[in-house]
């Protein structure tokens, strides 16, 4: 009678992830915006809330605010900035030393744009009324010259809705004049892609309004047809590069992106969420996304495809920046979490030989992973390899051992962000024959089988008597 042996053996493998951290503040209110700048974070939201950060996030201060609410920061170094409310129009507020002095400015914005060392967009919007002789009144402070042909829609007397788009070259201690030539409802979110470029959207209508020329002439571009939600629609996607092309999305959490200056859009796949409120790119590939109940997605290929992070947190996240070492986002009850940037953007995988065979009997080829830029801090990766008709194992060092004729698929990937790995295919040939080992393999006595046990992070388990021993 044949005597039998089981043999189990348990494979482990773990892996690390980067990992949000939340910085401790001094509040438990509602933070809107996040803005980073020559050194300094400054964060706005609700109750009068702005704080701000000289240590790039580790820790921030509490200072006081005159308003009650901020919507959106725009600093234009580390001591001159504006705040405004919220989307609906309110009262706005200048500070030339970093915040711990405010002063309202002459006009009501309903977003402000800083663009370069002094440029400033300022968007208003008034109630306005027609007099009999077809004269705009209003309560600007500032002299507005509107074509009356392009009001027609309002009888004398009616009471409507007119945007203002107003233009500073000297961080708004004077305001050059200007008009928005469309009657149109609230102006809920701006983005100024440079000093000759202006570009915002209006929800309410599905429309997108684009300048090319600072606000000169304006071209008038249809969205997909969002549904919007009442209240406050301050903070939602809304994000254009140097190209103008740009990402939007809806109140029901889709995403949309265009290659065309608005011209088209098409929905991402795979960004499905109750709710998105702010995006950021650090450069043509890397992108960031944050939104309700924690929500925190990364982009390396420019925004096609997403992969979504554990923030560690369920509050709302409002709004995020970045600076040259960290991401930081803000949220629902005084949450703002950070963690290091991911400069990581592509890699690729090649042998030191340049090869992809392994011919020899046990032969190994030494894999490497080249990062993209090459001097992209968290470049680590860990390695892995599929068998595909063939059998290899592979070292954390990326050393890959041939064990049966094939081919194999080797994957470096990052442990940073997982998102970003690349594969090899090698070939594998004049290995000798072996049985394949499985979980519980039985082996009877007479039989010969040779075993490898190479394999990392492995634990082969004996069971049964009389083992004379492997090899």
């Amino acid at each position: 009678m044949k005597q039998c042996y089981l043999l189990l053996f348990l494979f482990l493998s773990f892996h690390s992830f980067a990992q949000w951290e939340i910085v401790p503040v001094n509040t438990a209110d509602t933070l809107n915006d996040i803005q980073y700048v020559d050194g300094s974070y400054f964060v706005g939201g609700q109750n009068s809330a702005f704080l701000k950060s000289l240590d790039e996030g580790d820790s921030f201060e509490l200072m006081i605010h005159p308003n009650g609410k901020i919507g959106k920061i725009s600093f234009f170094d580390e001591m001159s900035g504006i705040t405004t409310w919220s989307a609906t129009y309110g009262q706005s507020f200048m500070t030339i030393d970093g915040g711990n002095s405010w002063a309202p400015t002459p006009e009501w914005y309903v977003t402000v744009d800083a663009v370069g060392d002094s440029i400033l967009y300022m968007y208003k919007y008034n109630i306005i009324s027609l007099s009999d002789e077809q004269t705009i009144l209003s309560e600007t402070n500032i002299d507005i010259l509107v074509d009356t042909n392009q009001v027609t829609q309002y009888e004398t007397g009616n009471i409507g809705g007119w945007s203002w788009v107003l233009k500073s070259e000297n961080r708004g201690e004077s305001i050059l004049s200007g008009s928005f030539p469309y009657a149109t409802d609230y102006i809920y979110q701006s983005f100024a892609v440079n000093s000759d470029t202006i570009c915002f959207l209006q929800y309410l209508d599905n429309k997108l309004f684009k300048s090319l020329d600072e606000g000169l002439n304006w071209e008038v571009l249809d969205v997909p047809e969002f549904q919007y939600s009442s209240g406050d629609l301050s903070h939602r996607v809304f994000y254009f590069d140097s190209n103008l092309n740009g990402f939007i999305s809806d109140y029901q959490g889709n995403l949309y992106k265009t290659l065309d200056a608005g011209d088209t859009w098409q929905q991402v796949p795979g960004v499905e969420s109750s709710g998105l409120n702010d995006i950021t790119f650090v450069n043509d590939l890397e992108g960031y996304l944050v939104g309700d109940s924690g929500l925190v997605m990364t982009t390396v290929d420019g925004g096609s495809t997403w992969h979504q992070e554990n923030s560690g947190t369920i509050h709302s996240l409002n709004a995020i920046d970045f600076d040259d070492e960290n991401i930081i986002a803000v949220g629902d009850s005084g949450i703002i979490i950070k963690r290091p940037r991911y400069l990581l953007i592509e890699l690729n995988v090649s042998s030191l030989s340049g090869g992809s065979l392994i011919v020899s009997e046990g032969g190994t080829l030494q894999l490497q992973a080249s990062p993209l830029p090459a001097d992209a801090t968290n470049s680590s990766v860990s390695w892995s390899v599929e068998n595909l008709s063939g059998e290899a194992i592979i070292s954390e060092d990326g050393l890959l051992t041939a064990v049966n004729n094939g081919v194999v698929l080797a994957r470096a990937t990052s442990q940073a962000n997982p998102a970003v790995f690349d594969e090899m295919a090698i070939a594998i040939s004049n290995q000798p024959d072996t049985s394949p080992l499985v979980a519980d393999t039985t082996v009877c006595l007479g039989d010969t089988l040779t075993l490898n046990a190479s394999r990392p992070n492995a634990t082969y388990l004996w069971q049964g008597t009389n083992v004379l021993g492997y090899r």
